[in-house]
């Protein structure tokens, strides 16, 4: 298993990657991260895949059409526990780095509202080649100077995934969205871009989250967003906004289980907390504020954000139909729901 974790890291290289290295293909369904608006996500990059189920019988996925009905479908946020144990992958890999252009631009919290309209026009605009992803938090960003240590902060993670040396410009405008703070964004391989957030989930902390789709950035959404994002408790709760879009809508719905290519945005209402008392105010902090931009949201969500006591909400979240097909798959490879734990889909 290790030695096949490690491949799993090399292909993110090449393939559209999640926003910490330390994640891993094979515990998510689709892969929404660094590079996904010029690369796709996971799902529509993915050729074929091996895996052995929980009675020992051997499978191979290797047509698109199987791939719907099968291994992309039933990707759900950990495959191995859903029907088998993934013995391979393989991807469509897209050609990136080594050294890519971005970073980080860290703003004052106060001057939110208005970076989020400028934010929300820009990206409407910006090139495939540009992900980027938000954070509402208080700073802990080593690299910043001393006196932002845990000073609440709009940071705006930008990676440009074209040749390195073009990127500067088409960066540019974030440094005229606020009063820049700090900044990180320069060349840099693409390895050392990919892990910049890592240590901000570390294993051990007691974790809760809420997920939206937005269809896009209202000035009420925002309105919403700016009066409850910093609201938290524990220096290590924070939101996470990422645009979508790009290459992924350029797929149709019904091409893989992937539900949302319509959305503009995905945002996650997260909790992280090292004491109980701050976990459970933080996690009411979570609905409260989930339950207050929902009247902005699609009524989707992306389905690894699904927290553990939603219950029905994987079937909402697929959709009727994507999920019969997802329950017919469960009910071919696992009649008795006996690899269940999980964002569960019953045998049908």
């Amino acid at each position: 298993m290790t030695r096949l974790f490690l491949l799993f890291l090399v292909a993110l290289v090449c393939a559209p990657a999640a926003f910490a290295q330390s994640n891993d293909y094979s515990h998510y369904e689709f892969y929404v991260g660094y590079a996904y608006e010029r690369a796709n996500n996971n799902a529509d990059t993915f050729d074929k895949n091996g895996r052995t189920t929980f009675n020992g019988k051997a499978v191979t996925f290797d047509d698109r059409r199987e791939n719907y009905n099968g291994f992309n479908a039933e990707f759900n946020q950990n495959l191995n526990r859903h029907i088998g144990i993934v013995t391979s992958f393989e991807f469509n890999l897209v050609s990136l780095g080594p050294e890519v252009y971005g970073g980080i631009v860290l703003y004052p919290a106060e001057q939110a509202r208005e970076i989020l309209r400028q934010y929300r026009e820009w990206a409407r605009t910006a090139p495939d080649e540009v992900t980027t992803i938000l954070m509402l938090q208080r700073n802990a960003f080593p690299w910043a100077e001393p006196e932002l240590q845990g000073r609440p902060i709009v940071g705006i993670g930008a990676l440009y995934s074209g040749a390195a040396d073009r990127g500067e410009p088409v960066l540019a405008p974030l440094y005229q969205f606020g009063n820049v703070l700090a900044s990180s964004v320069q060349k840099r391989f693409w390895t050392q871009h990919q892990s910049m957030i890592d240590a901000s989930a570390p294993a051990g902390r007691l974790y809760y989250w809420k997920s939206h789709y937005l269809p896009g950035l209202s000035d009420a959404a925002i309105d919403v967003i700016v009066d409850n994002a910093w609201q938290f408790s524990s220096p290590y709760s924070l939101t996470l906004l990422s645009h979508m879009g790009g290459a992924i809508r350029r797929h149709s719905q019904d091409e893989t289980a992937f539900r949302g290519r319509d959305a503009e945005f995905t945002i996650n209402i997260n909790c992280g907390a090292t004491k109980v008392d701050l976990y459970e105010r933080d996690r009411a902090w979570v609905r409260e504020w989930f339950d207050a931009l929902t009247p902005h949201s699609t009524g989707g969500m992306y389905v690894n954000f699904i927290p553990e006591d939603s219950g029905e909400r994987v079937r909402e979240v697929y959709g009727e139909s994507k999920h019969r097909c997802l329950s017919d798959l469960k009910s071919q490879y696992d009649p008795h729901n006996v690899l269940r734990v999980n964002q569960n889909i019953k045998p049908a």
